[in-house]
């Protein structure tokens, strides 16, 4: 019986407290919306790329530092399969598409309107260019590193179930927008589905780069092309 306690009690301590979570969620949330915010009102590109790296990344680097955590065990770092990349890919495409109509339903039913880029977005091709990194590739890495690694791993003394919706709630309510949550709750689940499933952050990863690129994609051809908004 001792023996079987053991592994309980060193596997617990791998894995961050709530405690411990919630606070790095809450001090992200208030970096992001005070910082972030005069960041990317100076330079939309360079502003949401700093903010990705620097309010989302690097305090959940330094949380993991401070508390002693193995961050490849925490962050569930390790390589999944090809067919799970594969898998990751289609849904990131999938949970894309959904969200376009999820919000054209919000739209017609309610008068919701999502918040357009297009407008306040530069047209020069270095700034697209790192708006476009900032969104398909920063995003997803510093994104998933605080919510499918820190918080998942927190949370998942909880059980599958519980980690899972209350970790895709916080996602969806970190992007401060209420009326979309519809169309981000889709995204969230299946982020979480994907970690949970393969036991690592990379099709989380994946899925929200391809998720988050044809966004960037969407955004860069109408900047290009203005007629096309």
């Amino acid at each position: 019986m001792q023996t079987l306690d053991r592994p309980s009690s060193t596997l617990s301590t791998r894995r961050p407290s709530v405690l411990s979570a919630n606070s790095l969620y809450l001090v992200s949330m208030l970096l992001v919306v005070g910082a972030g915010s005069a960041l990317q009102i100076w330079s939309v590109s360079w502003g949401l790329l700093a903010t990705e790296i620097s309010l989302i990344l690097l305090p959940t680097l330094l949380w993991l530092r401070g508390a002693g955590l193995d961050a490849r065990e925490t962050l569930q770092l390790r390589w999944p399969g090809g067919r799970m990349v594969i898998l990751a890919a289609v849904i990131g495409a999938g949970t894309w598409a959904l969200a376009v109509i999820l919000e054209s339903v919000s739209a017609a039913l309610f008068g919701y309107t999502p918040p357009s880029p297009f407008v306040a977005m530069p047209t020069d091709p270095l700034n697209l260019a790192v708006f476009t990194i900032a969104l398909a590739v920063a995003a997803p890495i510093c994104e998933e590193t605080l919510f499918r690694g820190y918080l998942l791993s927190a949370y998942s003394r909880y059980g599958r179930m519980v980690s899972l919706v209350a970790v895709s709630l916080l996602f969806a309510f970190f992007h401060l927008r209420l009326q979309g949550l519809p169309a981000l709750l889709p995204i969230a689940f299946a982020l979480g589905y994907l970690a949970q499933r393969s036991r690592s952050l990379a099709p989380a990863v994946i899925a929200h780069a391809v998720n988050n690129g044809l966004s960037a994609g969407l955004v860069v051809a109408t900047s290009l092309q203005p007629a096309l908004a």
